[in-house]
């Protein structure tokens, strides 16, 4: 039996009480249609669907019997008594719940697999929620772990965003026994990564079986008309707010970011609030929040560099979310730019973008295929702390030589105090001494610019883009800053990626904002 499910996709063919798929009929043939697609087994629940399942299938099928009793969370065939009605409706493999929750009958996991051996010659499955349920199982002979409850247990762990629990399913399977991937497989991807992480078999159900979640998940591409959405920009000198019916501003207010933490937030609520107020607008349909830090899959601050004092553990989703009671989405502003120039801007048609944003930082963010790609934690596309000087000059991260210290409004400006005879005191003043015509500002431009290739020939021989598109305040220095990149990529770059284009950002400095109301208007869709 196990033979037959080995590198097998099984199909969980389940309904929910009360939707017009819960008969055994209807079950049945959306086995058999699971089975023409390529499924190898199926996961049933009930002894009349089991039944009729077998009658239409050939597979293996893994039955299961979901009751309730008062007093018990275990529902996933809790006694001996739904064990006997899975077998006898002609289950080839019994599932069970095997975590150390209190059974409805008082008898332990143990207690429960000894009398099913006693009794039958069927192959058991055990759903469990953590490591220690995993050890157990295996020591009362399960032939079979799957990861199911994970995070479905009070006191396993909760998992933060979509996926599986592939720490725990790789640890399963250095236990030996046979794992089997079920529960909240959601993606090709996701299958790929079980199996790459060694397990026997994959159960995918919902995104298969359950038509009424699968057009939902479509439904959040669809947006809701005539209804404006709410973007706000917190970067490391200034918080911009816009009111916006698509990507076209309504109104926008802004105003200098302040030091404490709690003020910045404040602040951007406060931009946002009084543009509401002065539109006169009801209420918004969500709003993106573009920032500078690392943001978590909860929106929440991970990590913040000197330039924004104090504001790492900031949960912003939360903060912005409570004051206006609608859906939030906070992403780091390099990728919120991104974002924007590989939709609508000068990134749109290439496949894989890595869109720079160069103001009082270096930001970065990855776009394949219209997707952000965001990383484990949240940091993917961060090239402005690639280190291209070691030992070089001190970064606002803590590190040094990182590449933002060269490439960004400071790194600008200390580039040009270095040299000049006369110092000023901000990017600007460096930028229209250059457009002046002053050599040591133009050479000082310059060598931002072949920084800023150095440090494009380090991420695109990772990242291999087909477009970089540059943009921020400093890059609204044109091609006295992007043509020494272009230099230094086409001169030094692996020749895979030596003639990669480098384009300037059609948002400009706006590319962030921009990117914060797109991500508003893909929450502004149909609730999931």
């Amino acid at each position: 039996m196990l033979d037959a499910i080995k590198d097998a996709l099984i199909v969980s063919c389940q309904a929910e009480s009360g939707f017009p798929l819960n008969t055994p009929d209807r079950l049945a043939a959306l086995a058999e249609t699971a089975i023409m697609g390529g499924a190898r087994g199926i996961r049933a629940s009930g002894p009349e669907n089991i039944m009729a399942i077998r009658e239409r299938v050939s597979v293996p099928v893994i039955g299961i019997y979901k009751k309730e009793y008062p007093g018990s969370e275990v529902i996933i065939t809790p006694t001996m008594d739904e064990v006997e009605a899975v077998v006898a409706a002609g289950a080839t493999i019994l599932a069970l719940d095997a975590t150390r929750r209190r059974r409805p009958d008082g008898c332990s996991f143990a207690d429960l697999m000894g009398a099913v051996r006693s009794r039958f010659d069927i192959p058991v499955m055990a759903d469990i929620s953590t490591l220690e349920e995993g050890v157990t199982a295996a020591a009362n002979g399960v032939d079979i772990l799957a990861p199911t409850l994970a995070g479905y247990t009070s006191y396993s762990r909760q998992l933060v965003g979509p996926g599986p629990d592939l720490q725990l399913t790789k640890e399963l399977v250095r236990l030996g026994v046979p794992v089997i991937a079920e529960g909240r497989l959601q993606t090709p991807q996701d299958v790929r990564a079980a199996f790459a992480a060694g397990v026997h078999a994959v159960v995918v159900g919902s995104m298969i079986t359950r038509p009424h979640l699968i057009t939902r998940h479509f439904l959040t591409g669809v947006p809701k008309p005539n209804t404006p959405i709410g973007a706000i920009d917190i970067g490391g000198t200034k918080i911009a707010a816009a009111i916006s019916a698509g990507v076209d501003w309504v109104d926008r207010e802004r105003a200098p970011t302040p030091a404490d933490a709690d003020a910045v937030v404040n602040t951007a609520i406060d931009l946002l609030q009084r543009l509401i107020h002065r539109n006169r607008i009801g209420s918004l349909a969500a709003i993106g929040v573009s920032t500078g830090g690392g943001v978590d899959h909860e929106g929440r601050i991970a990590s913040a560099t000197d330039i924004m004092p104090g504001f790492a553990g900031t949960d912003l989703r939360t903060a912005v979310a409570d004051a206006f009671g609608v859906p939030v989405g906070v992403m780091n502003d390099g990728h919120a730019a991104a974002l924007a120039e590989a939709e609508i801007g000068a990134g749109s048609g290439y496949a894989t973008v890595l869109g720079l944003t160069i103001g009082t930082g270096l930001g970065g963010g990855i776009v394949h295929h219209g997707e952000l790609y965001r990383g484990g934690s949240g940091l993917a596309g961060s090239v402005g702390h690639l280190i291209i000087e070691p030992g070089g000059r001190p970064c606002s991260c803590g590190g040094t030589g990182c590449a933002e210290a060269y490439v960004s409004g400071g790194g600008l400006l200390q580039t040009y105090n270095e040299a000049a005879t006369t110092a000023v005191t901000t990017a600007a003043a460096v930028a229209e001494l250059a457009a002046a015509g002053d050599e040591t500002a133009v050479r000082a431009v310059a060598e931002t610019g072949r920084r800023l290739g150095q440090a494009i020939a380090a991420a695109a021989a990772t990242l291999d883009p087909d477009v970089v598109v540059a943009g921020g305040s400093v890059a609204t220095l044109g091609e006295p800053l992007l043509g020494p990149a272009r230099e230094f990529l086409a001169a030094n770059g692996f020749a895979a990626i030596a003639s990669i284009p480098i384009l300037p950002a059609r948002h400009g400095a706006d590319a962030s904002l921009t990117g914060a109301a797109l991500l508003a208007t893909r929450l502004a869709c149909v609730d999931q």
